[in-house]
């Protein structure tokens, strides 16, 4: 019989199947770290990330998804630190990046979250609707959002979709109008959130 993980279809589709994903996400996410940082760095850093997931999560410790919100809060701090250390000037090897064409973009939300650097961009249609990545594979443009879509539904007007994963690790997709900007044709924007490519 084969070991879970090697039969994993990340998100995964049941509670045990997305916790073993999370697990592999904070695990492979705690390696680039450690090599970033050195063991004394990094471990310190672990105790500290641990802490502050574990006082966030507290009011659900008791519950049956607790280890998976805790494996979700352990990976967007870990993305947070991962995204200050890319260097944003250069796109990163071939070998670490997602399918496109490099462009550099800014992403803004009203939450204060923002990326500002490399991310991969995929259009289609031929109308100038297009697909947003990091440049990075398996890296969110920002906590929570790991893909944006502008489909572009008449000039200047579009949907925006949002995909990225929630706090349980389940796949969230959120769609929203977006307008290009008058003042700057390389932004649209949708209500809490703009996005810039150039």
């Amino acid at each position: 019989m084969l070991p879970l993980i090697a039969m994993l279809i990340c998100p995964g589709q049941t509670t045990l199947e997305a916790q073993a994903c999370a697990t592999q996400n904070v695990e492979q996410s705690d390696a680039k770290l450690n090599a970033i940082l050195g063991d004394r760095t990094f471990s310190a850093w672990n105790k500290h990330r641990d802490r502050f997931c574990s006082l966030a999560k507290e009011s659900l410790k008791n519950g049956s998804i607790h280890g998976q919100v805790l494996l979700g809060c352990f990976q967007q701090f870990n993305q947070l630190l991962l995204n200050e250390f890319r260097s944003l000037a250069d796109p990163p090897p071939m070998q670490n990046r997602a399918a496109g064409e490099w462009v550099h973009c800014i992403i803004k939300r009203e939450s204060g979250h923002q990326f500002d650097g490399g991310c991969m961009v995929q259009p289609f249609a031929g109308d100038g609707s297009f697909h947003l990545r990091n440049a990075f594979h398996d890296v969110d443009l920002i906590p929570g959002i790991n893909r944006l879509t502008i489909r572009v539904t008449e000039p200047g007007k579009a949907w925006l979709t949002v995909q990225g994963l929630n706090l349980d690790q389940s796949p969230s997709q959120t769609r929203s109008p977006a307008e290009r900007r008058d003042d700057d044709k390389t932004c649209w924007i949708t209500r809490g959130l703009s996005v810039c490519i150039n």
